[in-house]
């Protein structure tokens, strides 16, 4: 995404454990926040809190308000988003989770299929955010198990005989626009061909402008009036919540230090 309209901020987890704001308005420098590979713990439990026992803002919370006030977010899949590996991903009853188009499970959701699948592409060709991708998609090799909320659109999704499971979903409330990509966006479940697809970087940049509400003349969270010209908008990824700036973007992955940057969690009950 760097240099394609967006000025990319990478953001490891480890980073945003410590660098991920903890006032309101610091968030409004953001258009989009991504949220990929990242536990729910790393962002709520720093170790100011987890260690010291110190008092910090809640700043799932943040996302959440951010979001229902305007900004665009994302989730991406991985074994610490939604609920995840043996669910330490821990997102289901998180505040993240009102803003998100789909539901968590409260366990274990992955979905590992090694033998592959080919996504089946439900939604309109002419919705922006599948617009010029291709009808004919890469196979994918496993994704996260979620739920779709009442109103989001499911627009792409597994094969009847690997449950139907939905895998895009995108949402519109109000202001709030929101995505759920249930797979990843480096491998393991994303395989190499994924990548080498012609059509793989197209819904990704759709994504990021549908969210940023197509960047030019967009009224902001606060009611500021978006410049028409040709904007140049962020991603932040912390390893991961990836947010896009006004205009900065943050993309991250997962550092080495962030083994144990998520306190093991049992299972939530149902």
């Amino acid at each position: 995404m760097q240099g394609d309209a967006f000025d990319v901020t990478y953001m490891p987890s480890y980073v945003a454990v410590r660098d991920l704001p903890y006032d309101r308005d610091s968030y409004y420098a953001w258009d989009v926040i991504l949220i990929s590979d990242i536990g729910s713990n790393s962002i709520l439990l720093p170790p100011e809190v987890f260690i010291k026992s110190e008092r910090r803002p809640n700043r799932l919370k943040l996302l959440r308000d951010w979001t229902y006030e305007g900004g665009g977010l994302m989730m991406v899949g991985g074994y610490l988003t939604f609920q995840d590996i043996e669910g330490r991903g821990r997102w289901h009853r998180t505040p993240v989770k009102d803003a998100l188009p789909v539901t968590c499970h409260a366990f274990d959701d992955r979905l590992e299929i090694p033998e592959g699948f080919t996504p089946e592409v439900t939604g309109a060709a002419d919705h922006p955010i599948l617009k010029g991708v291709p009808q004919d998609w890469p196979y994918i090799i496993g994704a996260n198990e979620i739920v779709l909320k009442k109103g989001a659109d499911v627009l792409a999704r597994f094969p009847e005989e690997e449950g139907g499971h939905p895998l895009l979903v995108a949402a519109e409330y109000g202001d709030r626009r929101s995505i759920a990509w249930a797979s990843d966006m480096p491998p393991h479940w994303l395989p190499p061909e994924f990548f080498a697809w012609e059509g793989y970087g197209i819904p990704w940049r759709n994504m990021l402008r549908w969210l940023a509400k197509d960047w030019a003349g967009f009224w902001g969270p606060r009611g500021s009036r978006r410049s028409k010209s040709p904007i140049h908008s962020s991603l932040a990824y912390p390893a991961l919540p990836c947010g896009v700036r006004r205009p900065t973007c943050h993309q991250g992955d997962r550092a080495p230090e962030d083994k144990d940057g998520d306190p093991a969690e049992l299972e939530d009950p149902v």
